[in-house]
């Protein structure tokens, strides 16, 4: 401030210099409430969230805006030639505390407000009253009605402003979202106005941009929304054909059981050659076919459903392999194809392995019978061979089942899709272009419940192979269990990771420091961790409540090791269990295994 004095000397005025932050005031207030709705839209999973977010951004911001109601407009029934088409009040800034409760209290100012409306059907009312309000805060025409013009936004597709019952206003905005390469009408949003404020240029152009934002918070709830109808509407689709599998399947076992019968009974009662005995062994070899297509098509099923479950017993695969690919001997013989099974010694083969082989014999028998068939589909001549072989690697044996050709070959494009399951590759040189396309699939998923994994190698019109990689199997096809092992003392530490090794798959840790460099670092998280309570830099209970902090590592099951008796303050801090030293190794491994089983039942 400074004085301002007259000729004489006296003081004759005081002159205050002052700045005019309004605009600026409803600037920042303005780009927060639109800060706010960009910042939540991509929270938005349906179009009831979307609408829920808008009104919960509303309802921080309320200065001007200081009440909302959204309507969502259904357009499906008129895509389908149904006359019926209605608008929704799906959510509003009043109750805001509980936005899903449906329940509204709707103040006594505001116009009629109806939570549906059929806009098929003509309103009660006509909306022919336009009134001008010419006030300090506005000067524009004003519509007066009992109840939302809902029906006139629709139908003039533009904003309409309405005068309410203690002369307030809200403007009506019709909000279009993206259906394909064109804009519909999705939903009508009633903005309130502040009543202190005029309605000028800046308010409407706020209030439009609030549209904008609005539109493709309901735009993203709706293709959100559409995605997993069309995700669930595929996954029904899906398990809708495994159920059709696994019915005709079953269906068919038994009248193929009742023809097979019969049918080796007629048979053996043949004593000599005759166009019958021909014409029954005809049917008898395409009935086996049928069969073994038929539990191909349950193995499948089955195993899309998670119901196929492995019976792993020890095995002699040198002996079993010899078996099974010597029912071929004949079918080369008829062909001409030199047939060659290349199969060690059993007593050196086994002599060669560090662990006993386990195998489900069903399995094995279809992946040996599966990889045969292809061969002699696709070979005109030369030759076939089987192999069965151990390879070392990285300090671990594998067995390798490689059966090779000099077939057709199969093309490139092919060969990126051969274990996908359904396809059939297109060479017009195989022996049949008979096939249902599961085959090779069912053989990648078959190894794959021993712990292995196949590949091929093929050019067309060069040899091709099947390499059959068997992992490391054990009775036990099951993987180990990760902990993570938090102690500082050596010797307790080596103690521990010598006691769990056998059940777990165990990595130790100095500290609750290392503990934390290791979670960040690790691409898979431990099932467990076990972790002593008094330890250097970060102890025990510090690193559990890092832990529970964080969501990525706040589910992990801790189990905490103490020498203290008082195991609450353990549990108190959040660990999962408690065990005090000295105590029994049984009932730490069985604690863990009890841990463990039921995170995995939390997270189911």
């Amino acid at each position: 401030m400074s004085p301002i004095f007259k000729e004489d000397g006296t003081l004759w005025a005081v002159l205050n210099m002052c700045d005019y932050t309004t605009h600026k005031v409803l600037a920042n207030r303005r780009l927060k409430t639109l800060s706010d709705l960009a910042n939540h839209i991509n929270d938005v999973d349906s179009l009831e969230s979307a609408c829920n977010i808008i009104m919960k951004s509303f309802c921080e911001n309320d200065k001007d805006i200081p009440f909302a109601l959204i309507y969502l407009i259904d357009n499906d029934n008129l895509k389908s030639g149904i006359q019926s088409c209605t608008a929704r009040l799906i959510s509003t800034t009043f109750n805001y505390k509980d936005l899903y409760n449906k329940n509204w209290d709707i103040p006594d100012n505001l116009l009629e407000t109806q939570k549906t409306i059929n806009l098929i059907e003509n309103p009660d009312e006509n909306y022919d009253l336009f009134i001008e309000v010419k006030r300090p805060t506005t000067n524009h025409l004003f519509l007066k009605c009992k109840s939302w013009p809902i029906h006139l936004v629709v139908k003039e597709d533009k904003d309409i402003k309405v005068l309410l019952k203690d002369g307030s206003q809200a403007v009506l905005f019709p909000i279009k979202s993206s259906n394909g390469s064109k804009l519909i009408l999705s939903s009508i949003l009633i903005c309130g106005i502040n009543s202190n404020r005029e309605l000028d240029n800046d308010y409407t152009n706020f209030l439009r941009s609030v549209v904008t934002y609005a539109s493709t918070a309901i735009t993203n709830g709706k293709l959100r929304e559409e995605e997993r109808k069309h995700v669930e509407m595929l996954t029904n689709l899906n398990h809708q054909k495994l159920m059709f599998f696994q019915n005709i399947s079953r269906d068919l076992l038994t009248p193929l059981t009742l023809i097979l019968s019969p049918l080796d009974a007629a048979i053996n009662s043949c004593m000599q050659e005759t166009t019958m005995l021909s014409h029954l062994q005809i049917v008898q070899r395409n009935t086996h076919r049928l069969l073994k297509l038929v539990n191909n098509l349950l193995q499948v099923s089955n195993i899309e459903n998670g119901h196929l479950e492995a019976h792993y017993h020890e095995a002699d695969i040198v002996k079993f392999t010899q078996e099974l690919t010597s029912s071929f001997n004949n079918i080369a013989e008829k062909l001409g194809l030199d047939y060659i099974i290349d199969i060690p010694d059993p007593d050196k083969f086994k002599h060669a392995l560090v662990n006993e082989v386990y195998l489900d014999h069903d399995m094995f028998e279809t992946i040996v019978y599966n990889l045969c068939s292809n061969a002699f589909k696709n070979t005109w001549n030369g030759q076939i061979k089987v192999s069965l072989y151990i390879e070392n690697e990285n300090e671990r044996n594998t067995i390798i089942l490689e059966v090779s050709d000099t077939g057709v070959g199969i093309s490139e494009v092919d060969l990126l899709n051969i274990f996908h399951r359904f396809h059939r590759t297109k060479s017009q040189q195989s022996r049949s272009y008979e096939g249902t396309g599961i085959g090779l699939d069912l053989v990648k998923e078959l190894i794959t419940y021993h712990g292995g994994e196949i590949s091929v190698t093929s050019k067309v019109g060069q040899d091709n192979s099947d390499d059959v990689y068997i992992g490391k199997i054990s009775l036990n096809m099951t993987k180990k269990h990760k902990i993570l092992l938090v102690e500082d003392n050596t010797d307790m530490r080596n103690y521990l990771e010598e006691l769990l090794r056998n059940e777990f798959e165990v990595y130790c840790v100095y500290n609750g420091y290392d503990a934390i460099m290791f979670l960040t670092n690790s691409i898979e998280l431990p099932d467990l961790i076990l972790s002593d309570v008094m330890m250097p830099i970060i102890n025990g209970y510090e690193l559990l409540n890092m832990l529970r902090s964080n969501i990525a590592t706040r589910l992990i099951p801790i189990i905490l090791l103490t020498a203290r008796v008082d195991e609450s303050s353990g549990l108190d801090y959040g660990a999962d269990d408690y065990l005090v030293k000295p105590f029994i190794s049984q009932e730490l491994i069985t604690r863990i295994q009890t841990n463990i089983k039921l995170s995995q039942l939390r997270n189911q």
